[in-house]
């Protein structure tokens, strides 16, 4: 079974020969890895990814004030590069994914300030209705391009969690952000109704994991156990939803020892892979501080406990 087999069979909550896995790790992780095999072998062909990021470029941000109207959008050739990338990840038997990209809420703070971007929702709420309205139509116009270069998945979200609780009441998640959110998912599956939109979310996600069914989410990402009941989530929304994600940086792969972290990664395929719906990931970008011993054992215990017949004897 090839990693898309893999994938389709997750995507519809059945159960494949074993679980989809990919670790998410930045550039410094990923040659370290890299610089332990020959150079003509991908560390992720190695260790097992079935999840491959294919970022586009496009121009960089300058100094951006929403009156300047300038939200950038890849060049043409860009976007041919990433298509062919596309095919021939696809060709491999890989499953695609766009690197990904901050959200209209994460994007609205970094124009103006966390406070801003929380308090103004209450104090001048029509001027933030149209702060959130431009900037989702260009996340709409980027995802646009990224559904039509071909990606499996598109990846998109907003930090919209804490350690405890979502950042805002769903009052005004449902009156300022979903609508948006709904909105890009239609426009994404208009250009290509194959592709599976992702959706990340730091931290706690309990309360709005409904709203994201109702919208059309088809895969949630980072699912933070540190932040999570994984046992709950997976008991009230498993059917409806695939998670992407739960193997917790904050704990597991940080604080424990090795030995330690693989029964913590077992113990979470024992909750979370039952019945498909399930792809194992770091719950976010792993850093220097991990490790690549760490992440060594993290793709070990993927790959020798995650097959489907070996979780259910477990």
């Amino acid at each position: 079974m090839n990693s898309r087999e893999r994938f389709e069979l997750t995507m519809n909550h059945r159960e494949p020969d074993r679980v989809p896995y990919n670790a998410f790790i930045y550039q410094e992780l990923a040659d370290g890895l890299q610089a332990e095999l020959p150079p003509d072998i991908d560390y992720r062909d190695y260790y097992g990814d079935d999840i491959r990021l294919i970022a586009v470029d496009y121009p960089e941000y300058k100094e951006i004030r929403f009156e300047d109207d300038y939200f950038p959008l890849p060049r043409r050739s860009a976007l041919d590069r990433a298509r062919d990338e596309i095919a021939r990840t696809k060709d491999k038997g890989l499953v695609t994914c766009n690197a990904y990209i901050p959200g209209i809420f994460e994007h609205i703070k970094s124009f103006t300030t966390d406070e801003y971007a929380l308090v103004h929702m209450m104090l001048e709420p029509d001027d933030m209705r149209v702060k959130i309205a431009r900037v989702a139509e260009w996340l709409c116009r980027l995802y646009e391009l990224y559904a039509d270069a071909g990606y499996d998945i598109c990846f998109n979200g907003d930090d919209l969690g804490t350690q405890k609780s979502t950042i805002m009441s769903m009052e005004c998640y449902r009156e300022f952000y979903k609508p948006h959110h709904a909105e890009l998912i239609r426009r994404i599956k208009a250009v290509n109704p194959d592709t599976r939109v992702a959706f990340h979310c730091c931290g706690y996600i309990g309360t709005i994991v409904p709203e994201w069914i109702d919208i059309g989410v088809d895969i949630v990402h980072s699912v933070q156990p540190e932040a999570n009941d994984l046992n709950s989530l997976k008991k009230l929304y498993g059917d409806r939803i695939v998670y992407w994600g739960a193997l917790g940086l904050q704990s597991e792969l940080f604080y424990l020892k090795l030995d330690e972290i693989a029964m913590e990664i077992r113990k979470c395929l024992s909750i979370m892979a039952p019945g498909g719906g399930y792809i194992a990931a770091t719950s976010n970008y792993a850093t220097g501080e991990i490790g690549i011993e760490k992440l060594k054992v993290l793709y070990r215990t993927l790959k020798e406990y995650g097959g489907y017949e070996t979780i259910r004897n477990a």
